[in-house]
Formats: C-alpha cells, sequence, structure tokens
C-alpha cells in the first residue's frame, strides 16, 4: 500500500518507508552534485561564472556526492549535512542580489527529499534498534 505522504513525504514508520526516504535524498544529493559538476567544468572551460557558479563549485560537488553516497549506507549524519548544505546554499541564493527567481519548486522539492533523508536515516536507525532491543528482552520459549 502506498504510504499517505507519498513520495514527497514518505511514512517511515516503517522499514520500506525509511528506505524510500533515504533512496529519494541520496537521488536529490547526486543530482545535486552533478548539475553542480557540470556547471562547474563550463565555468572553468569558459573562463568565466555560470549562473553564478565558478570552478570552486567542484567542492560542493564534491561534497553533496560524498552526502549522497553516505546517505545510501544509512548515515544520519551525512543526512543532516546534506540537508543543512542545501538550506544554506538556499539561503545563500535568496540573499544574493544576483538570484533571481532562486527559490523555486525544484529547490523545495530538494529540500524535502533532504528532510525525508533525515527522517529516513534516524527511522531506520530506530527501527533497527527497537527490532534488536526487543529481540535480547524477549524471553526465550
Amino acid at each position: 500500500m502506498a504510504s499517505p505522504g507519498g513520495w514527497l513525504w514518505p511514512n517511515v514508520s516503517e522499514q520500506d518507508g525509511a528506505m524510500k526516504a533515504i533512496k529519494g535524498a541520496s537521488q536529490a544529493a547526486f543530482i545535486v552534485s552533478g548539475i553542480t559538476a557540470l556547471v562547474a567544468v563550463i565555468a572553468l572551460v569558459g573562463g568565466k561564472p555560470v549562473a553564478g557558479f565558478e570552478g570552486w563549485a567542484l567542492v560542493d560537488a564534491i561534497l553533496m556526492a560524498v552526502a549522497g553516497w553516505r546517505i545510501t549506507k544509512h548515515s544520519r549524519a551525512w543526512a543532516v549535512v546534506a540537508l543543512v548544505y542545501w538550506t544554506g546554499a538556499s539561503v545563500a541564493r535568496v540573499l544574493s542580489v544576483s538570484a533571481v527567481g532562486a527559490f523555486g519548486v525544484v529547490t523545495i522539492i530538494i529540500l524535502l527529499a533532504f528532510v525525508g533523508g533525515v527522517r529516513g536515516t534516524f527511522a531506520l536507525h530506530k527501527l533497527r534498534n527497537g527490532t534488536a532491543a526487543r529481540e535480547v528482552s524477549s524471553p526465550p520459549r
């Protein structure tokens, strides 16, 4: 049965939903990384910033690629890093004078994916630890 929150807000009370949220966050991180890397390389080759990105944006692309990889390994810390990074970058774009229309639907969808990743990684660890605790505390039959 599909979760009531759908793909934007998966139900993380069960392991399947938590895994879907984690997958969504890792995919978002890889998409952000790929697009950032592409634009940064174009800026490097062209010798001038493209859409506000310079060659140094490759560092951001690497950070998001690492975050995506670690989120696939269920890392709570890296899920939080991705969320904080995306939130900070989004706020910086909004506050930047040159960012016209920087805060759009795609930004919100990616933000929700990262929030889902945090929810999913924490829920997955809680679900797994709760299951392990129940198995240890249940008396033998």
